[in-house]
């Protein structure tokens, strides 16, 4: 607007507005952190250093979380006294193919699932894992933090050998990550520390009957 169009008085009123409304959104965020820290942590996380998130794991437990870029990607391995990393050859947009060719097999078709790439299933594995596996052969729980495309990725399904056959059929004998290794996903780092600091055996105070 113009100078003549515009309202001075109206424009300092609403300044003084947002003004206020910032102050009290202040005190309300500084208000819920002191009564509810669990949920300030999970809503608005900091940064966590590495000492305190190793806390969280358990002799038998890993967290993997990955960074996608554009022409490659990296994934970042976390054990209870361990760190690794290791570099993934594709970046984004190829991992997000990938994936999305992989879905194709769990989605409904024709009355029935579609044909499993199992070759393709395996390729994801070899990228986004394998570089890991002799690290995480004494690991009973992996919890996964996945980005960009990998997030719409069930690691469950990912199969850890290469196939014997050009044209591969599933079978019981398939060698799915999940035979290897309880699964959960988790949004970030910090959400994964918010939820083990919570993750305590309690007992009830009083007999259910």
């Amino acid at each position: 607007l113009s100078d003549q169009e515009r309202d001075l008085d109206l424009e300092s009123k609403l300044l003084a507005e947002i003004k206020q409304l910032e102050s009290t959104q202040k005190i309300f965020k500084q208000d819920l952190s002191v009564k509810f820290p669990a949920f300030t942590s999970l809503a608005s996380p900091g940064p966590i250093a590495l000492g305190k998130m190793q806390e969280k794991l358990k002799p038998k437990d890993a967290f993997v979380t990955y960074l996608l870029g554009r022409k490659e990607s990296f994934a970042l391995l976390i054990k209870k006294n361990d760190l690794h990393i290791a570099r993934i050859p594709s970046g984004e947009k190829a991992i997000a193919t990938s994936v999305q060719s992989l879905r194709k097999g769990l989605q409904p078709q024709a009355g029935g699932l579609g044909d499993f790439d199992i070759e393709e299933s395996y390729d994801l594995y070899s990228q986004v894992l394998e570089p890991f596996a002799d690290k995480l052969q004494e690991i009973n729980y992996l919890t996964v933090n996945p980005s960009g495309a990998l997030a719409s990725l069930p690691f469950a399904v990912l199969v850890t050998e290469a196939p014997e056959s050009a044209t591969p059929k599933l079978s019981p004998s398939t060698p799915w990550l999940s035979k290897k290794f309880a699964l959960s996903y988790v949004s970030s780092i910090q959400s994964f520390v918010a939820l083990r600091s919570r993750d305590k055996n309690t007992s009830a105070p009083k007999a259910f009957f």
